[in-house]
């Protein structure tokens, strides 16, 4: 009977301590992780402000509500169309990234709601950035209707998110 408890009190302790080692793993794996997502978004960012393309398609789009109509549109002709494909690729993978987590998801859209907001909702970058994407003069009726297919409206809806949250935050 004593052997028993003792058995007993030994199996106990090492579930407390399989407990206890289990517990510090976790915490060390989610901290890690953590960090690595991090380091990502920050390398994502650098990637952004070190590409010389990207920050002359977002300069451009930035000083669009400034210009008239005659001076955006040449400003957006431009940008090579080759250009506004690797932006939007670009985009494309930070809108991808978000799906991951929601804390990721609050990171991007702090560092990306510009970007997706001139691209995808404001009214007077969108169509002028869209224009020769879609087809050649394309009507900003014909530019929406490209926007719910498959392969941009994942991208539109986080730029969506990034319109709310402008609004929410008094932004725009």
């Amino acid at each position: 009977m004593l052997f028993e408890a003792k058995i007993t009190l030994a199996e106990a302790v090492q579930t407390i301590g399989l407990f206890l080692i289990g517990g510090f793993v976790l915490y060390q794996y989610t901290k890690t992780n953590k960090f690595a997502r991090l380091a990502y978004l920050n390398d994502l960012w650098r990637k952004f402000y070190e590409n010389e393309r990207f920050t002359q398609i977002f300069s451009v789009l930035d000083n669009l509500d400034t210009l008239n109509d005659d001076e955006s549109a040449s400003a957006v002709k431009q940008i090579a169309l080759q250009d506004k494909l690797q932006f939007l690729a670009f985009l494309a993978e930070v809108q991808l990234l978000s799906q991951f987590s929601e804390s990721d998801k609050r990171h991007l859209r702090e560092l990306f709601q510009w970007h997706f907001y001139y691209c995808f909702k404001n009214p007077k970058t969108f169509v002028s950035f869209w224009n020769d994407l879609v087809a050649p003069n394309s009507s900003k009726e014909e530019i929406e209707k490209e926007m719910q297919k498959d392969y941009w409206i994942k991208m539109y809806r986080f730029a969506v998110e990034c319109e709310s949250y402008m609004i929410q935050k008094g932004s725009i």
